[in-house]
């Protein structure tokens, strides 16, 4: 079952009320919402994510250590070429005394890296950290209207890609110190070859800017191939038992290697690309090194022999320079292409953020209300579009705190009558006139769905999930074996850990609940379900995968607690939406009728009574 909680206001009189309906709510052809591509020109250049701050010297640390890494850089040839100018003419006192400082510069350069890098790979790791946590509330608020494997490639690679652009932000900045010391350095020798070469290496920056755009269009349809293909992974690993149920293992291994292929593709397409621009870049770049070289060596001929315009000691110092302001180019192309690959992050978590009702997060400008609205279209398309009630209790119920109900008698599915259902609790007035909520004092609603979401983790973890345990630990224990008692899942703990409650809640669930079996997991997630604090829950078909036994226990004993003084006393209303021959049972002795839109009354379970249904033992 999966849970989902909201604030509503209690209703329970019958009322007919509706979540939407195309003509009341719906624009005769809403535009779709903007898709990952059409936003990634309108993303802002960032490494934070929205609402997150942090301290000024994060930032300086990194700044202050590439640009003295790239100071030192440009420094040390140049005290080199003086060391050698001094030994030339003799000056032996002079020169020796630069060889040291060029041993110091060393060392303290090497020093930055350890501890300079290593501020910077810290601060690294909290901003992916911190952009994970942001997208991971995006999700919550965006499930039904986004892909799945989208969602995948986002929280896996994307956000990385993201956080990568923090560590080429100050060796970019260093790339620029590095490119206008080396000028002047150069300038100061040759004023002929720093013009060549500074104005050479902006050029190449230019051409690699304007090239990197084919790049990332490869890289956002590399990435939608990768996404297709994780929803197609994910499918397959969370559905294997229904897979092999239908025996359709190798219809779905084929599908999967169809889109690996095709994930393959745009990877080789992208790669082919990545490879040009390097071929580009390496070769203007050597042209620009042989130009400023060439300049470099412009002389005279005198007694017979060329004699460089430049010293000879200086010609190392030009030399070096030049061959270090091949350093800025390559760091540019890394810079632009991390801003490339930032800018799909950015705008899938732009998507997101439009599906879960952020006006601007990651945008330049915020949305307008007509993207909101063209956005809220699109995500009113996934909701029920079906009218049902909300019933009121029977006076003969055993328990004036449990609703059963039968979807077939009203013609639905036991999951859309469960949607629809809790729209209108949420709700709690029909769409045309909705009532302003307060999250603070009105009841929750927890809609638990008819396929149990189980999670790898303990039994313990599983039981508490989403939940504040009592403050002590006697309390906690009592309230986790209240738990598997109502829910029948003491046998499931014994199997799981043994006798002993210290082993069997340290037991190990496994990913998705394969180490259970579907009635097992019914079971437990019900007992998850009513941990929660939600003053309503709709659960939808909870047991219908548990033997009518248990699910005899497991109804008697709800009826016997909840609502009563102790643990369950908190819940106002369970909705149970079954079709089970249990659930129909005890509709019939509580005397239920269904109430038509045109007021027609009929037993409650006339309409399709189901039949006795085989089920997985649990």
């Amino acid at each position: 079952m999966t849970e989902t909680a909201e604030p509503a206001e209690r209703n329970t009189t019958e009322k007919t009320v509706h979540t939407h309906t195309d003509a009341e709510n719906t624009p005769q052809h809403p535009a779709k919402a903007p898709a990952a591509d059409e936003l990634k020109n309108r993303v802002s250049l960032r490494v934070t994510p929205p609402g997150y701050r942090y301290p000024w010297h994060r930032w300086v640390i990194p700044m202050v250590g590439e640009t003295t890494a790239g100071v030192g850089a440009i420094l040390i040839p140049v005290i080199v070429g003086v060391f050698i100018n001094q030994q030339i003419v003799g000056n032996t006192a002079v020169a020796w005394p630069l060889f040291w400082v060029v041993v110091a510069s060393i060392m303290v350069i090497a020093a930055n890296e350890y501890f300079g890098w290593g501020a910077s790979l810290r601060f690294g790791s909290e901003l992916d950290r911190d952009w994970r946590t942001y997208v991971n509330s995006l999700l919550g608020r965006s499930l039904a209207k986004a892909d799945p494997g989208e969602m995948v490639t986002v929280m896996t690679k994307d956000i990385r890609r993201v956080t990568n652009l923090f560590f080429s932000v100050p060796l970019f900045a260093n790339a620029i110190i590095v490119a206008a010391m080396g000028a002047v350095m150069l300038w100061l020798i040759s004023p002929l070859t720093a013009i060549i070469t500074f104005v050479g290496t902006f050029i190449v920056v230019g051409v690699l800017i304007q090239y990197s755009k084919f790049l990332e269009n490869r890289v956002g349809v590399y990435r939608t191939k990768d996404g297709e293909n994780s929803s197609r992974a994910s499918d397959i690993a969370t559905g294997l038992r229904t897979i092999t149920g239908l025996g359709a293992e190798q219809q779905m291994r084929a599908r999967y290697r169809e889109g690996a292929n095709a994930v393959f593709d745009s990877l080789m397409a992208y790669e082919r690309i990545r490879r040009w621009m390097f071929f580009v870049r390496v070769l203007l770049t050597g042209i620009v090194t042989l130009l400023g070289v060439g300049f470099a060596l412009t002389g005279h001929v005198e007694e017979g022999r060329w004699v460089p315009d430049v010293h000879a000691a200086s010609l190392v110092t030009v030399a070096s320079i030049i061959s270090m302001m091949g350093g800025p180019i390559w760091i540019s192309q890394n810079f632009i292409t991390e801003w490339r690959y930032a800018k799909i992050g950015l705008a899938k978590i732009a998507r997101l953020e439009g599906y879960a009702g952020v006006r601007k997060g990651v945008l330049k400008k915020p949305r307008t209300d007509a993207e909101m609205e063209e956005l809220q279209a699109e995500a009113n398309a996934h909701e029920s579009t079906t009218r049902v009630r909300v019933r009121e209790v029977s006076a003969q119920a055993a328990n004036q705190h449990i609703i059963y109900i039968n979807p077939r008698a009203h013609n639905m599915t036991a999951q859309d009558y469960a949607q629809a259902l809790t729209a209108a609790l949420r709700t709690g007035n029909s769409v045309e006139t909705p009532t302003p909520h307060n999250t603070q004092t009105e009841e929750r609603v927890l809609l638990s769905e008819s396929n149990p979401m189980i999670f790898a983790g303990t039994l313990q973890e599983h039981l508490r999930l989403g939940t504040v345990p009592p403050d002590t630990a006697e309390a906690a224990r009592a309230k986790d074996e209240f738990l598997l008692k109502i829910t029948d899942s003491r046998e499931i703990a014994h199997r799981l850990g043994g006798l002993d409650p210290d082993d069997y809640y340290a037991a190990r669930i496994t990913s998705e609940g394969a180490n259970l079996s579907g009635g097992q997991r019914q079971r437990l997630a019900l007992a998850r379900a009513l941990a929660q604090d939600a003053q309503i829950l709709v659960l939808t078909e909870p047991l219908n995968s548990v033997d009518e036994p248990s699910q005899r226990y497991i109804y008697d004993h709800l009826e016997q607690h909840v609502g009563q003084p102790g643990l369950l006393e908190k819940i106002a209303k369970i909705y149970i939406v079954s079709t089970t021959a249990e659930v129909v049972r005890r509709i019939e002795r509580d005397g239920y009728v269904v109430v038509e839109d045109d007021g027609t009354i009929k037993p409650s379970s006339t309409t399709d009574k189901p039949k006795k249904q085989e089920v997985n033992r649990g």
